[in-house]
């Protein structure tokens, strides 16, 4: 899928009439599994893409006024994964290192407005570099580890359920991949141990589809909260 990804994105630049949809019939492949093969084309219709940046409370402290600055040993380069699972083991570790509390950040980044970056892979998770002397603040979408301090710095605060739980930390858009699904289920419903669902479970397999369903409808971008828990309670059963 990735060669087909990469065939694409030739072929649109010199033809840009080229839609996704009649590139991937002409293989009779979905359109949806180049999409999710390529995170340049895992975007929103205004360009944006989910990633995650794993760092300190501190740091995210410094992060919400002065906005994302790369670390001068770095040389202008500025790191986000394309899953919180891997922002949340570098902050463990940065946090140990530095003798503080780990926190992670999700943003909603413009691709066409930070357009200088490089794409690689770390423990098979994409990784964005991207060179620039700063990106605001305002890509944050939310931040795990500073308490309500994150509540309150959110554009769109979480709603939350009658009986009070809490909505996770973890920002999902509508191309988002079934392993952010299924870490967003687990640390909503505080899954642990052997009560913890993985990527094979029915619920899941439903939850992506309806993704999937919505994405052909025209819509992209995050994936309010409270329409993940309507297909949750839907389709996950348990206790």
């Amino acid at each position: 899928m990735i060669w087909l990804a990469e065939e694409y994105r030739r072929r649109s630049n010199s033809d840009p009439s080229l839609t996704l949809e009649d590139f991937a019939a002409q293989y009779a492949v979905p359109a949806d599994k180049i999409r999710s093969r390529d995170p340049v084309l895992a975007v929103d219709e205004d360009h944006c893409i989910a990633l995650w940046h794993g760092t300190t409370r501190s740091r995210a402290e410094s992060i919400l006024r002065e906005g994302f600055k790369p670390k001068k040993a770095k040389k202008s380069r500025i790191y986000f994964a394309r899953s919180p699972v891997l922002a949340k083991s570098y902050a463990k570790k940065r946090s140990k290192q530095e003798r503080d509390h780990p926190a992670v950040i999700s943003c909603s980044i413009n691709l066409g407005h930070y357009s200088n970056y490089t794409v690689g892979e770390l423990q098979g998770i994409v990784v964005f570099a991207f060179r620039t002397e700063c990106i605001d603040s305002e890509v944050v979408r939310r931040v795990s580890g500073l308490g309500k301090r994150s509540e309150e710095h959110s554009e769109k605060p979480k709603k939350r359920k009658a009986d009070n739980a809490e909505i996770t930390n973890i920002a999902l858009t509508f191309g988002s991949a079934i392993p952010s699904i299924v870490y967003w289920i687990n640390s909503y419903l505080k899954l642990d141990g052997p009560d913890r669902i993985d990527e094979k479970h029915e619920a899941v397999g439903k939850v992506k589809q309806w993704f999937d369903d919505q994405m052909d409808a025209g819509r992209f971008g995050p994936v309010p909260d409270d329409e993940i828990l309507e297909q949750v309670e839907e389709h996950l059963r348990y206790g």
